[in-house]
């Protein structure tokens, strides 16, 4: 089928749509682009948008660092010619055989559209659209939401020819293969015990950036201060996916939230407080590294969270089942063998024993703790 492309009568010349097919067939003359429509909905918003789930994977370790990865589907129309944007979906879904979605069936607690409660007939702008139940999420939701947190980054990759560079590195620039379908490939921490949805916006359709987007490479383009080596001015040789931290993930597992009865049978309290463990005035390790050494418990440290000097720990630790368990502190701030330190009490009316003191250390002792 042969396209025509007419400029008779007119001063202004080619529309943009018209200029986006002279650029289409130029590159392949042989695949029709896309329809008017298609073109104008491509501009729109972010890009077309598709829904993934991510399976269960619990032959995982806690700690094991691996990769989840999907092809999308063999028919879908899309490619990612830039950085894409993921965000956790909270709702329902219909899905195909391979992970995406077909339809949603659910957009959360916000909107009831169920054969119990739905919005009917013509609903104006102060008119009542039914909210399904918004006391809490279930614990279901809550354990979803968590495993998408365990996502640490992802990219799309598009099928195509591996070129060497032109400047290395990278060692291969990618020649995309625009009548082929990409893949999604997630990279993850620790095992997915709940399945779970990831809404990803930002994909435009193949036949368009024919017409619109380089396709020889992005490892030595023409305008890098412009980022046009990042997509779609050309299609880069990966596309990042950018996660979002779900408000709702803040609201459940970003600050503490603690609900007793003290005693059993009490009233109930929700303790929601930030915890502050401060040690930078005194590192607990700094006592006992000349005295009662023997008072430590070895430890190795293996990884620990560091934003700031290091990580105050405090742990319950028991040496014998035959005495209690007590309090145990450390400052750290490195990998390794290190020592847990006993926390001491100074409360008035607790009864203090110091191995080899002086009349002069117990006068000392009283005046600073009463």
């Amino acid at each position: 089928m042969g396209y025509e492309i007419y400029n008779e009568g007119r001063i202004v010349g080619m529309g943009s749509y018209e200029l986006y097919v002279r650029q289409h067939l130029s590159v392949d003359p042989i695949n029709p682009p896309a329809t008017e429509r298609e073109w104008l909905a491509s501009t729109l918003s972010l890009g077309q948008s598709m829904i993934l789930r991510v399976e269960k994977a619990l032959n995982h370790k806690n700690d094991e660092i691996w990769m989840y990865e999907t092809l999308f589907p063999a028919n879908t129309k899309l490619a990612a010619a830039n950085t894409i944007i993921g965000s956790y979906f909270h709702g329902k879904c219909e899905f195909s055989g391979a992970g995406w979605a077909t339809r949603v069936t659910d957009y959360g607690e916000m909107l009831a559209n169920t054969a119990s409660l739905s919005p009917a007939g013509q609903i104006h702008n102060h008119g009542a659209i039914p909210t399904n139940d918004v006391s809490r999420w279930t614990d279901d939701e809550r354990h979803q939401l968590l495993q998408y947190a365990k996502i640490l980054d992802g990219i799309i990759i598009q099928p195509g020819e591996w070129v060497d560079s032109s400047k290395k590195p990278p060692q291969k620039d990618l020649i995309p293969n625009m009548a082929d379908y990409p893949r999604v490939r997630l990279q993850i921490r620790g095992p997915i015990e709940e399945e779970f949805a990831i809404l990803l916006s930002g994909f435009t359709l193949r036949a368009v950036l024919k017409g619109v987007a380089g396709l020889d490479g992005s490892t030595d383009t023409e305008d890098p201060e412009d980022g046009d080596f990042l997509g779609p001015m050309q299609f880069p040789w990966a596309s990042k996916i950018i996660f979002s931290v779900p408000t709702g993930y803040m609201a459940y597992y970003g600050t503490p939230n603690f609900t007793r009865m003290l005693p059993t049978g009490g009233s109930s309290k929700t303790v929601n407080e930030t915890t502050v463990i401060d040690m930078l005035s005194t590192d607990p390790g700094d006592y006992y590294k000349t005295r009662h050494t023997d008072a430590r418990v070895p430890m190795n440290v293996q990884a620990f969270t560091d934003t700031g000097e290091g990580s105050a720990v405090l742990a319950v630790y028991s040496r014998s089942e035959l005495f209690p368990p007590a309090l145990w502190g450390a400052f750290v701030s490195q990998n390794g063998d290190q020592y847990m330190n006993p926390i001491d009490c100074v409360a008035p009316g607790t009864i203090k024993v110091i191995p080899n003191g002086t009349a002069a250390q117990l006068a000392e002792y009283q005046k600073l703790y009463p």
